[in-house]
């Protein structure tokens, strides 16, 4: 919650820091600080002036940093200083472009000796048609079903892919470099999209967020301390857009938490491990993907710009059972250690949507020695064999982005998920998983470097 009242206040379950200003009668106005730099918002207990008769009246003003792309409908309540209760709930709406609202003077009424209090208790904003409201005492986003989750993940995926395209579109000649120098002098952030869905919710802090704060810091400091990537369970900007620092939100009745082990839901492990009986084919077993990367190579991928990962012909008893909820990750430096590439790939399941997915993020150092993510043409490809709930099902997939040639990016990906459609697995089979070794990705980095990795657990 947010308070404005006489006393500072350091509480919040978003690690908020909380701070005072006095005016008059009242203590005034309240700011949520965070390390991320993300968006501010107080309230402030306003007075009528002058103050007549044998009562005080008091009204509530709301101020956010920056102004929202859509409405924010705040919620919490005004009471006699000292004495919180919920007896008088307020509710006020920043308008989409503005930074504040505010009640009348005369809201709430008091004794004559005594001034009021406020706090916020929840905010909320409306999505790709659906409403999120956020908790600020648990700093949790809550939607109201499932299937809101899934439209506000559709649509943050297609904002961020319009966004970058359209912005890339208006320098239709540019190289990746001069495209690049373009980026510093437009000071263009290709996580907009992102970032003005968590500002809906000044306070929130996501999990993207605190990955994107820890790559800053990790590149600042020559890659040396914590790795972004050991702190990102799912490698998927989108997703890590609606959890909060412990991978956590609400939907309908439930709280669902990723963790390395799996998906909560309600506290209790969503992730029944499938077994399969004894597969049979004709020769003895052998790795379905390995490893492999080259520098300079004209070669995409092993076998061309696309991936063949279809098992064949092998006898195998399926002693690691297949899961969901995996990760591989792997860095390599290249041109005299001048130019880096981090490239990953993850399996991911939440219980009512499951995605797979390869990733490359490409690094340059500056002259000056600093290192940079820096753009570059470059493509990515992600395929294997996927697996339904109980292990019983496959399908074998093969996806590349862009679908030929090359995006100037910093970082590239390509997702599938459960939405996408599998004939041969059914449509309420919503939790993938794999085996180790049959899912892998590849990356391009034209004329730069080639390579491929393997999810093993």
């Amino acid at each position: 919650m947010i308070r404005g009242g006489r006393k500072p206040d350091y509480r919040g379950g978003a690690n908020l820091m909380i701070m005072k200003k006095i005016s008059g009668l009242i203590a005034a106005c309240f700011f949520c600080f965070f390390s991320s730099l993300k968006a501010q918002i107080s309230v402030e207990v306003i007075s009528m002036e002058p103050q007549s008769g044998q009562y005080n009246y008091f009204g509530v003003r709301v101020t956010v940093e920056q102004a929202p792309v859509n409405n924010i409908t705040v919620n919490g309540f005004i009471y006699d200083e000292g004495s919180p209760n919920t007896n008088h709930p307020f509710t006020l709406v920043i308008y989409s472009g503005t930074t504040s609202a505010e009640t009348a003077t005369n809201f709430y009424q008091t004794g004559p000796a005594n001034n009021a209090s406020a706090e916020i208790r929840t905010l909320s904003s409306a999505y790709a048609g659906a409403n999120v409201v956020f908790d600020l005492q648990a700093n949790m986003l809550k939607f109201n079903s499932v299937y809101d989750v899934n439209a506000i993940l559709d649509q943050l995926e297609i904002d961020y892919e319009t966004y970058n395209t359209n912005y890339e579109n208006q320098y239709p000649g540019y190289t990746a470099a001069q495209l690049d120098d373009m980026d510093e002098q437009n000071n263009f952030d290709q996580f907009k999209p992102f970032k003005d869905f968590e500002n809906l919710f000044p306070g929130f802090y996501s999990k993207r967020a605190e990955v994107e704060n820890i790559e800053n810091t990790w590149l600042s400091n020559n890659f040396t301390g914590a790795d972004p990537d050991d702190t990102d369970l799912t490698f998927d900007d989108a997703l890590n857009t609606i959890f909060n620092g412990s991978n956590s939100f609400k939907a309908g009745n439930s709280v669902y938490q990723l963790t390395a082990n799996g998906m909560y839901i309600d506290g209790i492990l969503n992730e029944d491990v499938g077994t399969v009986a004894l597969k049979t084919y004709d020769l003895k077993p052998e790795p379905l993907f390995t490893y492999e990367y080259s520098f300079f190579s004209p070669v995409a991928f092993r076998g061309g710009p696309s991936i063949d990962f279809t098992p064949v012909n092998i006898e195998e008893a399926m002693s690691t059972p297949c899961k969901s909820n995996k990760k591989s990750k792997k860095d390599t430096t290249f041109d005299n250690d001048t130019k880096r590439a981090k490239f990953k790939v993850s399996i991911t399941s939440i219980a009512f949507r499951s995605g797979v997915g390869g990733k490359v993020v490409y690094y340059k150092r500056k002259n000056n020695g600093n290192w940079k993510n820096t753009r570059t043409d470059m493509a990515v490809t992600c395929g294997g064999t996927i697996y339904n709930g109980n292990c019983a099902t496959s399908l074998q997939f093969s996806d590349r982005k862009p679908i030929s040639g090359y995006k100037k990016r910093n970082r590239i990906s390509t997702r599938r998920w459960t939405q996408s459609g599998f004939p041969s697995i059914p449509s309420n089979d919503i939790i993938w998983k794999t085996y180790s070794n049959y899912i892998g990705m590849g990356f391009d980095l034209s004329g730069l470097a080639t390579g491929s990795l393997a999810l093993t657990f």
